[in-house]
C-alpha cells in the first residue's frame, strides 16, 4: 500500500469470552461453550447446539432503555464492540471529528427486499404487483442489523461523535474484511485520518436457519452458527509497542467452484505482491472457512513450503462478518506474542506454539462468490 496503515485496539466478543486472550484460550484448548438452540428449528436443522452471546442491556450499553425498543440484539453488541474499541484505543484528544471514519461489515438488511433479475422480470412484465405470497416465494430468506445498514453506521458515529467518511459492507463474511479494506483506504487516501472497523454476526433465529437452507449450509458440519462481534482501528501512525500494519489486499469473484483455483491464486497473489513478500514467507494463515481444499490452493502457492493455519470458528461458530475481523486481530495477537495456533482436525485442540510471526494471511469467502485475502505484518520484521 502506497501509505502505510497501522492495526490497533481492538475488541471481541464471541461464545469464548469477551476479547482475544479467552478465544486464543478456547482454541489452544478445544473448548467450546455451546448452548442449547434458543428458537424452535425444523426437522432438518443439525444443530441442537449453537454458539451464542448473552444480550447486552441498557446499564452496558449505557443507552436510554427507551432506545432499546427498537434495536435488534445485533445492533446492541456491535454499539457495544464499538465502545470497548474506542475504550482500548481511543481517538487523541485533539483528533478532528470529521476525521474519524467508520466502516463496518453487517449482515443483510431484515427486509424482504427482491433481488435484481425479479425487478427486472417484472419491469420486463410490465408488473408492479408486490403481495405477500409472491414475495415469500420469490426474496431468499435473510436476516440483518437494525433495520438499515446507514441506520447503524449513523448510530454509532451519533454516540461516539464519528464525522468521519463511512460505509456499510453487506452481506456475509467477506463484508468483514470490505470494510476493513475500504477504511484502510480511507486513511491511504486522506479522508481520514484513522478510522473504526467492525464487523457483527446475525442473531441467531428461525430467518438465520432459512438462511442456512436456502444456501446449502445445512451439509457443512463445522458451520455451527454463532453470535459475535469483533472492532479495531485503524490509522496513519501506529500506537502500539510492537507495530503492526495492514500490508496488503485484494479482492476477487467466483463465478462457479470450477473457477475457484483460477480466482483465488491470483487474488492472494496480488494481496502477497502488495505487502512485497511471497507465499513461501507467510507464517500464519487464518483461512474464512479453514477448509481443506481452500488450504490445498494456499499451499500450491507456497511450492511445497508448510503453511500453518488455525481456526478460530472451532470454538465460536460461523460469525460472518465478524470472522475475518476477529481473524485479523488474532493476527496482530500473534505478532505481538510471538505465538501461533496450528489446527489439525476437526474437533481437536489446537497445539500452541512459540513462532517468529511476521506475516499472517487472512481469507474470507462468501456464498454468492465474493472471497478477499489481506496481509497482516509486522513493521519490524528483521526484530
Amino acid at each position: 500500500m502506497k501509505t502505510k496503515v497501522y492495526i490497533d485496539g481492538g475488541s471481541a466478543l464471541c461464545a469464548a469470552g469477551a476479547g482475544i486472550a479467552p478465544l486464543w484460550s478456547a482454541m489452544a484448548a478445544g473448548a467450546r461453550n455451546l448452548s442449547a438452540l434458543p428458537c424452535p428449528a425444523f426437522d432438518s436443522w443439525p444443530w441442537p447446539e449453537v454458539f451464542l452471546v448473552d444480550e447486552p442491556g441498557a446499564a452496558e450499553l449505557k443507552v436510554d432503555r427507551k432506545l432499546l425498543r427498537t434495536m435488534e440484539k445485533q445492533a446492541k453488541l456491535t454499539l457495544l464492540g464499538a465502545a470497548a474499541a474506542l475504550a482500548a484505543c481511543p481517538p487523541a484528544v485533539d483528533a478532528d471529528p470529521s476525521r474519524i471514519g467508520l466502516y463496518l461489515g453487517l449482515p443483510t438488511v431484515d427486509e424482504a427486499v427482491p433481488p435484481w433479475p425479479l425487478l427486472e422480470a417484472m419491469h420486463e412484465a410490465g408488473s408492479t404487483h408486490f403481495d405477500s405470497e409472491m414475495l415469500h416465494r420469490e426474496v431468499p430468506a435473510f436476516f440483518g442489523l437494525s433495520t438499515l445498514n446507514s441506520n447503524a453506521c449513523a448510530h454509532i458515529a451519533g454516540t461516539f461523535g464519528m464525522a468521519g467518511s463511512m460505509g456499510a459492507c453487506s452481506p456475509f463474511a467477506d463484508a468483514g474484511l470490505a470494510a476493513l479494506i475500504e477504511g484502510a483506504l480511507s486513511v491511504c487516501n486522506g479522508e481520514n485520518s484513522e478510522a473504526l472497523v467492525g464487523g457483527c454476526s446475525a442473531k441467531i433465529n428461525p430467518l438465520l436457519m432459512l438462511q442456512y437452507e436456502h444456501l446449502g449450509w445445512l451439509a457443512e458440519a463445522g458451520r455451527i452458527p454463532g453470535e459475535g462481534v469483533a472492532f479495531l482501528t485503524v490509522g496513519a501512525a501506529s500506537r502500539s509497542e510492537t507495530a503492526v500494519r495492514l500490508a496488503g489486499y485484494a479482492r476477487g469473484f467466483i463465478a462457479s467452484e470450477v473457477q475457484a483455483a483460477a480466482v483465488i491464486a491470483p487474488v492472494v497473489e496480488t494481496a502477497l505482491a502488495m505487502a512485497g513478500i511471497t507465499a513461501h514467507e507467510l507464517d500464519w494463515v487464518l483461512p474464512g472457512a479453514c477448509s481443506d481444499a481452500e488450504m490445498a490452493l494456499l499451499a500450491r502457492l507456497a511450492e511445497g513450503t508448510p503453511l500453518v493455519r488455525a481456526c478460530s470458528a472451532e470454538v465460536c461458530g460461523a460469525l460472518g462478518p465478524a470472522a475475518p475481523v476477529l481473524g485479523v486481530l488474532l493476527a496482530a495477537h500473534a505478532i505481538r506474542s510471538g505465538a501461533r495456533l496450528r489446527y489439525t482436525a476437526p474437533g481437536q485442540p489446537q497445539r500452541e506454539e512459540a513462532a517468529r510471526v511476521r506475516h499472517v494471511l487472512v481469507t474470507a469467502r462468501g456464498p454468492e462468490g465474493q472471497y478477499a485475502a489481506v496481509v497482516v505484518s509486522k513493521e519490524k520484521c528483521d526484530e
